[in-house]
């Protein structure tokens, strides 16, 4: 999970022991379209998966990203 949550860190420029399982990640304040696709470019590059547009919309919190990433891998 630790890599996981650096790569949040990352995204969101905030120190990953602010980021919340429970977090719905796009009322983190930095949200916005260009964290969206920076977010998709940087699970592509970690992960080697592309989330669908149907699939990302239905995922609301940062755990339920974590889970959609460990069954897509």
């Amino acid at each position: 999970m630790e890599p996981f949550l650096d790569l949040l860190e990352e995204l969101f420029e905030t120190d990953k022991s602010n980021i919340k399982m429970t977090d719905h990640f796009r009322d983190y304040e930095t949200w916005d379209s260009l964290t969206l696709l920076g977010m998709g470019a940087l699970i592509h590059s970690e992960y080697g998966i592309t989330i669908p547009r149907i699939d990302f919309e239905k995922i609301i919190t940062v755990e339920e990203l974590y889970n959609y990433i460990q069954t897509h891998i």
